[in-house]
């Protein structure tokens, strides 16, 4: 019985695997870094305008520091049009809460803090991780379209 309830589980997946490697596309995305909760997804190349609450890949250009060039994956929290507003460290789209900034980051450094607070710019996405030391907007602002690599789908959690 378990035997059959993996094939049922695995081999849709491994057809999926075989798919996405050979397409260009598509590319799979594995995190290792979790900041976002899932493990295993892909990314769709054609789809670069992402939208609040979906995952997206980009490449790191807010500031010239070591993590400059690097391959971002996180969640859009609010969009072009939409009011960003900060209160503290505490921040808000259209009133509603996203998260906190921390004070210092996981190695205990002080941690940077974006200041905006006014309707986010067209092109522009406030992006977020869904762990507590996620590096993303809350410290050095927003995403613009230009460095979005594509939208990426969850295919394991």
């Amino acid at each position: 019985m378990g035997n059959k309830i993996a094939l049922i589980v695995f081999v849709p997946i491994f057809i999926l695997m075989g798919i996405l490697a050979v397409q260009t596309r598509y590319k799979f995305v594995f995190q290792t870094d979790y900041s976002v909760n899932f493990y295993c997804g892909y990314l769709d190349r054609q789809d670069t305008v992402p939208a609040k609450g979906q995952y997206v890949a980009f490449v790191f250009k807010a500031l010239r520091n070591n993590k400059y060039g690097m391959r971002f994956v996180k969640k859009v929290a609010c969009v072009s049009g939409e009011r960003l507003s900060r209160s503290g460290r505490d921040f808000y789209c259209n009133g509603g809460f996203l998260g906190t900034a921390r004070q210092r980051d996981k190695y205990g450094n002080p941690a940077g803090l974006f200041d905006y607070e006014g309707v986010i710019p067209e092109g522009k996405y406030f992006a977020m991780g869904e762990h507590k030391d996620s590096y993303d907007s809350r410290y050095w602002g927003f995403v613009d379209n230009s460095w979005i690599i594509g939208r990426v789908h969850v295919i394991l959690y």
